[in-house]
């Protein structure tokens, strides 16, 4: 995807980029509460939509079955805008007459890609792999938002970690 949004054919990069980027540089919680609009059992849009093709309503967020993909789409769609990024910058990095250098050589497509897009990469992979974990992790809080009722409906994450931080603490001493 970074290598066809570098690309210099590509018309409309400015827009396809802004649209990648848009999703990681909304809030978690503004995310949580349109994917809650979104995949709801009774109101969400996506049901709304298999219901008008005469399909019984599924618990998106509710049902086992449903709420691990669903919640992984959401982490996909929220991340998808800082790898492109990532990968955009490590790709600008390379100099053009490398690729230029390799062509005059004979090189094709395939092996400018593994011989010296990839080698070139190793060092944005590395920090994009160390970063990502690292937001994965913080991706907790998303899922509680969605997927804790009593978070979501009666009050904010902060108030609720309050309250029940005696019975964290007491349950990791246990």
């Amino acid at each position: 995807l970074a290598v066809v949004l570098s690309s210099a054919r590509l018309r409309l990069k400015t827009f396809y980029r802004t649209a990648f980027i848009a999703p990681f540089v909304t809030p978690l919680i503004a995310m949580a509460q349109v994917w809650i609009v979104l995949f709801d059992r009774d109101f969400g849009l996506v049901n709304g939509v298999i219901a008008w093709f005469g399909l019984a309503p599924v618990g998106w967020l509710t049902d086992p079955n449903w709420a691990k993909p669903t919640l992984a789409l959401l982490v996909l769609w929220k991340t998808t805008g800082f790898v492109v990024i990532i990968f955009l910058a490590g790709l600008q990095n390379i100099p053009g007459d490398v690729y230029e250098a390799a062509e005059i050589d004979g090189a094709g497509p395939l092996q400018r890609f593994f011989l010296i897009t990839s080698p070139l990469m190793r060092p944005t992979i590395a920090f994009f792999l160390v970063v990502q974990t690292m937001m994965v992790l913080m991706s907790l809080v998303l899922f509680m938002v969605i997927c804790l009722p009593e978070v979501r409906i009666l009050k904010g994450l902060l108030s609720f970690l309050k309250e029940r931080s005696k019975e964290l603490v007491a349950g990791c001493a246990a």
